[in-house]
């Protein structure tokens, strides 16, 4: 055979093979990325529920327009610094163990329990221990002061008080005491019958499953709107100073200056959660595992580094690029 027909022979079978592999990959591909519109909608019938409503974080969107890097840094700045931990938003929006949703723009959307698709979830019970959950920005700090003190007479009687200030605008302040952990017990199991019901077409690769929540006593999110912000915290009783580890000391407002989000000891909450998420390979079975943020972002460590990776486009913000890292 002369070199030209080897050559041509060659070059023929190489294309053949790229376009058997596009049409493969691109078939799969549509498959796994099919409108969630009509996933929803199969799930939803096979369930016997019809059920489309937004959730409180996207009404406080809605009617308070807030910027979206007030909360797309709160978001990526507590995953940092708690690892495989989401932070809730807003904090005091009610999600259980065994919902299911998905991400938009950084956002948990719930869309339903487990249950509702015949999805048993085994919850286990909550840590005894009581954990305190507390960050804040590199470009922020705090100090305990004392309010109406004007002589040794009046200092006795004065109320104990945190200045919080921050240099950069969208920084963050949080403190979550009187934590417990509750995590789903059979977390394999679940992650086979997504695996079945994706081979039914009845479940959208999209969708995360928390598997791990944080429950706190005591919530305090406070951040800023512009640079030089600051708050200053008074306390409703008589104590010494502020112990920001006790969930039972209660907080007011004394004053504040650019701030944008402030939640000041609401009891009850669940800021944080961890999930699981179906994992699409072209070979072999669906992994199931641990959802992470991309490794750039979780290097972010102010503001202004965050603000930096979306101008430069790193940071996807249809659904705040997040990747799934773990064991399948």
């Amino acid at each position: 055979m002369r070199r030209r027909d080897r050559l041509w022979w060659s070059y023929t079978t190489i294309t053949i093979i790229i376009t058997i592999i596009t049409t493969t990959t691109s078939i799969l591909t549509n498959d796994r990325i099919r409108p969630r519109q009509a996933v929803a909608s199969r799930v939803g019938n096979q369930a016997g529920l019809v059920v489309v409503r937004k959730s409180l974080a996207s009404r406080l969107f809605l009617s308070h327009n807030l910027p979206m890097e007030l909360w797309t840094n709160y978001i990526t700045e507590l995953h940092h610094a708690f690892g495989y931990l989401f932070a809730n938003w807003v904090p005091q929006q009610k999600i259980a163990l065994g919902d299911y949703g998905r991400f938009q723009k950084g956002v948990f959307h719930r869309d339903g329990k487990l249950e509702e698709l015949g999805i048993e979830v085994q919850r286990g019970a909550p840590d005894e221990a009581q954990a305190l959950y507390q960050y804040h920005s590199k470009n922020s700090n705090s100090a305990q002061l004392k309010l109406g003190a004007s002589g040794r007479a009046a200092a006795a009687k004065a109320k104990a008080a945190l200045e919080i200030k921050f240099s950069d605008a969208n920084s963050v302040f949080f403190n979550a005491a009187g934590c417990a952990l509750r995590t789903v017990t059979n977390i394999s199991t679940i992650g086979d019958q997504v695996r079945r019901k994706l081979e039914d077409g009845a479940w959208d690769y999209n969708w995360v499953v928390i598997t791990s929540l944080i429950h706190a006593k005591s919530t305090t999110a406070i951040i800023s709107s512009s640079d030089h912000g600051a708050i200053v915290l008074n306390a409703e009783t008589e104590v010494p100073a502020i112990d920001l580890a006790d969930a039972a000391v209660k907080l007011g407002v004394s004053s504040e200056s650019n701030i944008g989000l402030k939640l000041v000891t609401e009891p009850n909450c669940a800021p944080l959660f961890a999930c699981h998420q179906a994992h699409w390979r072209i070979l072999g079975r669906p992994g199931w595992q641990t959802k992470l943020l991309r490794q750039e972002v979780e290097e972010s460590e102010t503001a202004a580094q965050i603000k930096a990776l979306r101008a430069s486009g790193e940071l996807d913000i249809s659904e705040f690029d997040f990747v799934d890292i773990g064991k399948g």
